[in-house]
């Protein structure tokens, strides 16, 4: 190759994240920093291989992007919030932190319980080396009180409870909201009593709307006349919801989340072409016209709307790390579809110094393990590489080690390198194809995405085939817009001061004149104001401070330079209209 590989993807990603604290490092630094290198690239010092840029582009990993640390520090007060946000926004890493802060809380309490609970099994060691992480940040040698927290997979609390009201446990199997559903027939709310102190619930998405009351009800108030008076941390990405649940409402809980509920508006996992492209696939396989997330995002500029080639595209907004473009390769049958998957692992490993660790192999077919078994593997003969599949547990990883998964499992997960075999297999009888299945196995990939598949004549395959590459054809047609993708981020960033009714407003403001957010100075170089933004409509110029005016004072010093004070939804005219 003559450009390195990922070198766009590693040089977009370093200046927004590497922030720590109010510290930047360049991402130049950032390269320098990094000494990792593959058991077979060792020998190489070379740039150019894929993976030494893997190696570096996983140094930046451990380091809080600015709205973690802003949510992570936030004050909790013991009352509901919900925190939603797009793959890879770092969900997990808040619900952490929210915990760590809860215990230290309700440290002086006795008897004290805290519960994290989570749909699946695969994620229980992630969520508790998250907590230990961020207890350990802050705590130093002080050990991490397990004592008093809880991690339960559902199923476990279902199995628990269901015999109380005379249902055998055996009966939850996988429909969770089902068997919820059951027992709050038999059991109302208000008769349940309450087992921990605080609650938090990771992947909502995937509970189902019963068993989110249900749970709801297990949380004891501490102000018995106020039914918001729980600590319920709840943890949701709608565009993940691999079940088919019903998106909640809240109220139906006695929750009140107004004013408690936080976007996570950045992704840092996937690449922007990995990201759209996984979008543009799901939207396409299943339209969001009545997708109340959906509608929000767009609100909040996070995606957004164009035309590409005469057709519907949508634009992501909440991630601008470049890289690679994915690929789809197909083939005529199964065993040419498996040898091909084990010829390029071999490639990634042999040739471009890629650690077999930093591969994963999302598939859903229950096919998949004999093919890779009987045709990948034989390909990588001598490489000392073994294939470890886990599904439904937390993960073992070792360097030598090719994981393959499902999309279910690795949910919470991410892999540098993500190769999809079997992709038309993303269907169910009765069902038709899988688009949220899909859209979380390819959006678990970090920098890499590799679709394979055979030639299949089924309805569905065949819708597959024809979005996946009516998607790639037009990922490819992307115009250079980063002037455009600058005043994106300013906009979300502004409106996160005035509010989201502004939106509308900020969107005029941004087509009338160039928006400043810059101080205001003078001449010789001295700040007269510091505007949440200023812009020059015609010949007047404005400073917009946000929903209030500044003081007299600076209102003063900005009529001497004939400079007009607004507020956030003012009427902008130019002088002479």
């Amino acid at each position: 190759m003559e450009e390195p590989y990922l070198r766009p993807l590693i040089k977009h990603l370093a200046p927004r994240v590497l922030t720590k604290r109010g510290s930047k490092l360049t991402w130049e630094a950032a390269l320098v920093k990094a000494d990792y290198q593959s058991p077979v690239a060792r020998q190489y010092e070379s740039p150019f291989l894929l993976g030494n840029q893997l190696a570096k582009r996983k140094e930046l990993r451990p380091v809080l992007s600015q709205e973690q640390e802003r949510l992570c520090g936030l004050e909790l007060d013991g009352k509901p919030r919900l925190v939603r946000g797009v793959a890879g926004s770092g969900k997990t890493v808040v619900l952490a932190h929210w915990l760590m802060q809860t215990v230290q809380r309700l440290s002086s309490e006795s008897s004290v319980r805290i519960w994290a609970v989570f749909g699946n099994r695969s994620l229980q060691s992630l969520i508790g080396e998250s907590i230990v992480s961020a207890w350990e940040t802050a705590m130093d040698d002080k050990p991490f009180p397990w004592d008093r927290v809880e991690l339960h997979h559902i199923k476990e609390i279902l199995e628990i409870m269901l015999p109380e009201v005379g249902l055998p446990a055996e009966s939850v199997k996988f429909e969770y909201d089902i068997a919820a559903e059951a027992y709050l027939q038999r059991k109302p709310v208000s008769e349940i009593s309450p087992r921990c102190d605080a609650l938090f619930i990771d992947e909502a998405q995937d509970m189902g709307a019963n068993t989110l009351k249900l749970l709801s009800a297990l949380v004891r108030r501490t102000d018995m006349d106020n039914e918001n008076s729980r600590s319920i941390n709840i943890f949701y990405d709608n565009a993940q919801n691999i079940y088919g649940c019903s998106t909640p409402k809240w109220s139906d809980f006695g929750i009140d989340m107004r004013g408690r509920s936080t976007v996570m508006k950045e992704s840092f996992r996937s690449t922007r072409p990995i990201t759209e492209l996984a979008l543009n696939v799901l939207y396409q396989l299943k339209p969001p016209k009545a997708n109340a997330d959906h509608k929000e995002l767009a609100s909040l500029g996070l995606i957004e709307r164009s035309t590409r080639n005469g057709a519907d595209w949508w634009n992501v907004r909440f991630n601008q790390i470049d890289g690679p473009k994915p690929e789809f390769r197909r083939y005529a049958n199964l065993e040419q579809e498996f040898e091909a998957i084990g010829d390029y692992c071999r490639e990634l490993i042999e040739t471009q110094g890629v650690q077999p660790s930093d591969i994963c192999l999302i598939y859903n077919g229950s096919n998949i393990q004999y093919w890779l078994e009987t045709k990948s593997m034989p390909r990588l003969a001598g490489l000392g590489v073994e294939l470890s599949i886990q599904t439904n547990k937390p993960f073992e990883r070792k360097n030598n080690a090719l994981l393959a998964t499902t999309s279910h499992s690795f949910k919470g997960y991410d892999s540098e390198i993500v190769i999809i075999p079997g992709v038309d297999q993303y269907k169910a009888q009765g069902k038709g194809v899988l688009a949220n299945n899909l859209y979380v196995a390819m959006t678990r990939a970090r920098s890499v995405l590799t679709l394979f598949s055979q030639q299949m004549n089924d309805r569905d395959a065949q819708l597959l085939y024809e979005v996946i590459e009516r998607c790639l054809s037009r990922l490819s047609d992307t115009p250079e817009i980063e002037s455009e993708i600058s005043s994106q981020d300013d906009v979300v960033e502004i409106l996160d001061h005035i509010g989201i009714e502004h939106r509308m407003w900020l969107k005029e403001v941004f087509k009338k004149g160039k928006v400043s957010q810059e101080p205001l100075i003078d001449k010789a170089g001295q700040i007269i104001a510091e505007p949440l933004i200023s812009f020059l409509v015609g010949r007047q110029a404005y400073a917009c401070f946000g929903n209030q005016l500044p003081s007299q004072p600076v209102l003063q010093k900005l009529e001497e330079f004939k400079v007009k004070a607004i507020v956030a939804g003012q009427q902008i005219m130019a002088k002479g209209e």
